[in-house]
């Protein structure tokens, strides 16, 4: 999303190749530059997954999702975000 516009990036068969692609865009945009060293990660299932994050350069925000937004989205949802 920027500035209120949506629009898809990647697509990928399957949690494991979806997750995958997501954290190469993450990345590659960390690697290009980001206007902050932050990344918001949400995840709605085992914490314990979220541990990368806490190994990362930077800072590294991390939360479980919601319960309405798990419910909405499905278990094992991941939401990822940063500012370039």
């Amino acid at each position: 999303m920027s500035q209120g516009d949506t629009e898809t990036i990647a697509t990928a068969r399957g949690f494991d190749h979806a997750v995958e692609k997501l954290l190469q865009i993450a990345a590659a945009a960390i690697d290009s530059g980001l206007q902050t060293d932050t990344v918001v990660l949400s995840y709605a299932g085992d914490p314990w997954v979220q541990e990368p994050c806490r190994q990362a350069r930077g800072k590294a925000l991390e939360s479980s999702m919601s319960t309405t937004a798990g419910v909405n989205v499905g278990p094992a949802a991941i939401s990822l975000a940063y500012a370039v």
